[in-house]
């Protein structure tokens, strides 16, 4: 069974983002604590692919200026 480590954290947050995280965790039964685990978890996920498909696209347009001529044949 893994057990998962807990770090604190302070933070601020405008009146009426903490009152909307506030419902939703009593609404959905949770803690808000996990309210933000989760939506800080789905941030961080959403800018790595971002970063991911970047790197790839950057790869694709090195790919097309070095081999376009190859391509271009291949496509005969």
């Amino acid at each position: 069974m893994t057990v998962a480590v807990q770090d604190n954290l302070s933070a601020q947050l405008s009146a009426n983002v903490l009152a909307s995280i506030q419902q939703l965790a009593a609404v959905e039964g949770r803690e808000v604590q996990a309210l933000l685990d989760e939506a800080l978890q789905e941030y961080i996920d959403r800018k790595t692919k971002a970063q991911v498909s970047q790197q790839v696209l950057n790869a694709f347009a090195d790919s097309i200026a070095e081999f376009d001529s190859l391509y271009a044949e291949l496509a005969k």
